[in-house]
């Protein structure tokens, strides 16, 4: 009976009932058949324990792939996460770099129009001092010009002074002279000795005395008397 259910259950696994009805048959209830009606007993709990060893291992496998998958949902979602954020604060950062150098090259720029200014400043109060040191320059000379022609005046002035001085001294003692002499003379010695003395000064004396303001002086154009010789 073992035997004929062995072979009913796995014609009605395998779909063969004729060879199961063949060999139910042939075999028997043989010693043989036992034996054979055994192993294959054996050989389909082998097969069941396979396929439910390969369902658990098949669904563990499904669970575990779920889970797997699951795992792998939130790493992506958490990844993506990340990543946008990391893309956010990227562009952030960018704008942050751009507002800096613009406010940067406000700022050089601000710096620049002020030293420009300084340097516009500073190149026309230059001008100014340039202008006035040439004005200086200029008033200097004309002074130092006139300077000299004032030194060179007085130093004339000096010497026509001197040069009158000269001939008035010579003509003082020349009266000094005549007039040690009056015994050789009439009453009017006086007048004599001062003809004389206006008639030695020279042309010169005269020219120089004219040059000094003095325009009244007439020269004598008497002749040397004799008393010079004496």
């Amino acid at each position: 009976m073992l035997y004929n259910g062995m072979l009913m259950e796995y014609a009605n696994q395998t779909q063969h009932y004729a060879i199961c009805k063949v060999l139910q048959n042939i075999i028997g209830q043989t010693k043989a058949g036992i034996t054979l009606a055994g192993d294959l007993y054996a050989r389909q709990a082998h097969k069941r324990e396979l396929q439910s060893l390969k369902s658990k291992l098949t669904a563990e496998i499904s669970h575990r792939n779920s889970e797997h998958a699951a795992l792998i949902r939130e790493l992506k979602a958490d990844l993506e996460k990340q990543m946008k954020k990391s893309e956010q604060d990227k562009r952030a950062l960018e704008k942050s770099m751009a507002d800096l150098h613009d406010e940067e090259e406000r700022a050089w720029r601000k710096r620049m129009k002020i030293l420009e200014y300084m340097f516009q400043a500073d190149l026309a109060k230059l001008h100014d001092v340039e202008e006035s040191l040439a004005e200086i320059r200029k008033d200097t000379a004309r002074r130092t010009k006139r300077s000299q022609q004032v030194t060179l005046q007085l130093q004339r002035y000096e010497k026509d002074v001197e040069n009158v001085r000269g001939e008035v001294t010579e003509a003082r003692e020349l009266h000094q002279k005549v007039s040690g002499k009056r015994n050789l003379f009439d009453g009017a010695a006086n007048g004599i000795a001062s003809g004389i003395a206006i008639g030695v000064i020279s042309a010169s004396t005269l020219y120089h005395l004219r040059r000094l303001g003095f325009q009244a002086v007439s020269s004598c154009s008497g002749a040397v008397l004799d008393i010079l010789e004496m």
